[in-house]
């Protein structure tokens, strides 16, 4: 019924359209895409179809599709965890080929089989597009190692134009060589300026992140960078040679660094948080999680850190002692504008609601601040005693010039 409804809509420039979880298979599949085939003026398209049995038939005649639509502009494509594989990324790929006047390009391909044969035909397609502004792939969970990284980066390199990289790769075989030729790929893009790379969990060990960072110098457009290597086994010495002229040269003001569950040691992390803060040009920085060996020594810090206005730390779980010390820290902080604090777990205990009220007491005490978002795990947010909540309504009345205040629970 919908697919021949929309086969009427000849006409049509912009559709979104959300499928998941619809128990669609390849025949239902089928049927949709003819009847989309139909619609020959689409310029922007958004279909998820997440969480379906849409296998190598589907596919085939989704690139069919694609093939038609020849004025397609921008494409979000969602097909996480359906039954794709090898012969059905490679009719993709032929198909998205086609689409030369695509400028924005988003596919999700997480919990598929995606192998490293799959992305020579992904990077024969990226060949092609050589318009593409902004450009998001994810491959989470698949089976992507060296050779793989390699085929993406080689079809990466070939987008001159491309100005936002999202490229979603957790839960792969990434390893250390794959990574520096993964920045190699990249470095190419000249026009680049925001690039999110997300690594979690792969095979990564003593990748030098000085290395993959110096890969970017040439990049003067750079300035946001999102780099997520939690859950691999970096030691100190990824980090040895990480220094503030590196971010210096690179021109960023917006850093994200996740490093969680890695082997990284506590003074490891301390220096290298060190070097970030005496950069120049960080505006934005995002650390998670953050842990730093002295308090006392990270508010000096961030007091000599002038050009610093938005910080946002992750906290694992909820340290009563240490959320006392970093709230009389962000107190006396003098150029700090934008905070926000995210901790994924509490402690279950009675203190943990007095620790944050504690907290968020002191903070309220900086003048500087115009926003604060504080986010906690949700079972403080089903306490029956809302002191959280009755201490948040006080502090909005009392800090007139906070801009935005909020408190909220998040269920992780």
């Amino acid at each position: 019924m919908l697919g021949e409804e929309l086969a009427k809509c000849s006409n049509l420039q912009l559709l979104q359209l959300s499928l998941k979880s619809n128990k669609i298979e390849n025949i239902g599949a089928v049927k949709l895409f003819n009847s989309l085939s139909e619609c020959v003026n689409l310029t922007y398209l958004q279909i998820q179809l997440d969480y379906n049995k849409i296998g190598e038939q589907g596919v085939t005649s989704l690139a069919t599709m694609l093939k038609q639509l020849t004025y397609l502009q921008s494409l979000d494509l969602s097909l996480k965890k359906n039954q794709i594989q090898q012969k059905g990324v490679e009719n993709l790929s032929n198909g998205l080929a086609l689409c030369t006047k695509l400028k924005d390009l988003k596919i999700i391909l997480d919990y598929n089989k995606i192998c490293n044969s799959d992305t020579i035909y992904l990077s024969n397609a990226l060949k092609q597009l050589t318009e593409i502004i902004f450009l998001h792939l994810s491959f989470v969970n698949s089976e992507i190692n060296q050779s793989g990284i390699d085929n993406l980066s080689t079809g990466i390199s070939y987008c001159k134009q491309l100005q936002k990289l999202n490229l979603y790769l957790n839960q792969n075989k990434i390893n250390d060589i794959a990574v520096y030729n993964l920045g190699n790929g990249i470095a190419q893009c000249q026009n680049l300026d925001c690039l999110k790379l997300n690594l979690n969990e792969n095979k990564i060990k003593n990748c030098d992140i000085s290395i993959f960072f110096m890969k970017f110098q040439n990049l003067k457009h750079l300035q946001q960078l999102s780099l997520n290597l939690s859950n691999n086994s970096l030691r100190d010495s990824s980090i040895l040679n990480f220094e503030k002229q590196l971010l210096e040269s690179i021109n960023l003001n917006s850093l994200k660094l996740s490093f969680r569950s890695t082997l990284i040691s506590l003074n490891g992390m301390s220096k290298l948080i060190d070097q970030i803060l005496q950069s120049k040009n960080i505006i934005r920085l995002n650390l998670n999680p953050f842990i730093y060996y002295s308090l006392l020594e990270f508010n000096k810090a961030l007091n000599n850190s002038q050009n610093l206005k938005s910080l946002t730390l992750q906290y694992d779980k909820l340290k009563n002692e240490e959320l006392k010390n970093l709230g009389t820290c962000l107190a006396s902080s003098k150029f700090i504008r934008n905070f926000t604090l995210k901790i994924s777990q509490c402690n279950n205990s009675d203190s943990d609601e007095e620790v944050v009220v504690d907290f968020l007491e002191k903070i309220s005490l900086n003048n500087q601040l115009f926003t604060l978002n504080i986010i906690l795990p949700y079972e403080l947010g089903k306490r029956d005693s809302n002191k959280i909540e009755k201490k948040q309504i006080i502090l909005q009345q009392k800090c007139q010039r906070l801009l935005y205040f909020q408190v909220d629970y998040v269920e992780y």
